[in-house]
Formats: C-alpha cells, sequence, structure tokens
C-alpha cells in the first residue's frame, strides 16, 4: 500500500513540476506516464529527472541521468522533500553536479573572464 502511494506521490510530483515550467516560460512541457523512458519532464532545452523518495541517493540520482543524456545539455534532479506539495514546488531542491552547474554559471555569464 505505502509503495503505491509512494508511485502515485512520484507522478504527482512530475506534473506539478511540469506544470512550474509551464508557468515559468516553457509552455509546451510536460510530465511523461508511466513507463516511460527518458526525462520525466519532455520538451524542455535540458534534461530532468524527478524524485519524491525517501531515500537520499543524489549522486546516484544524477548518475541517472547523466548515463542516459546523448547531447550536451544540461542535466538535473529535482527532488520533492517529505512536506511539501505543490504550493512549495519553488523550495523543492535541483541537484547536478559541479561540472553541469559550472557550465550554466559561465553560460549565465557569472565568470570573471569578460573577455
Amino acid at each position: 500500500m505505502a509503495s503505491q502511494h509512494r508511485k502515485h506521490r512520484g507522478y504527482a510530483s512530475q506534473r506539478i513540476a511540469a506544470e512550474w515550467f509551464n508557468e515559468h516560460g516553457w509552455v509546451l512541457a510536460y510530465a511523461t506516464g508511466a513507463g516511460e523512458s527518458g526525462d520525466d519532464i519532455r520538451r524542455l532545452p535540458f534534461h530532468v529527472e524527478v524524485k519524491a523518495q525517501k531515500s537520499k541517493d543524489y549522486t546516484g540520482w544524477v548518475r541517472q541521468v547523466r548515463n542516459r543524456v546523448e547531447d550536451n545539455l544540461p542535466y538535473f534532479v529535482i527532488s520533492r522533500p517529505d512536506g511539501y506539495g505543490p504550493k512549495s514546488v519553488g523550495q523543492w531542491l535541483c541537484i547536478t553536479d559541479l561540472e553541469t552547474m559550472t557550465e550554466l554559471l559561465k553560460d549565465a555569464g557569472y565568470t570573471e573572464d569578460k573577455k
């Protein structure tokens, strides 16, 4: 019973995160359905995995996304903490590796190298 609840919470988390992206400029983003492989949210210019699990295998989650990415687009994991619902989606965690974050910051212009 509890595992069924966690599964539904996971699918709901994907939908909530997709709606967040819809409301913030990525209007074509949508959550994938059960059993679909690949990103949990599609039609984004980056790769996203959504987790709503009690386990906190952050490095494993990031590795899961990184291992399936076959392009140079950024990737990250959205983690929905227990006790955080749709109203607090903006406070859910985004997790990626330092290499990806460094590239994102450089691409956004956060560098001392202003050649």
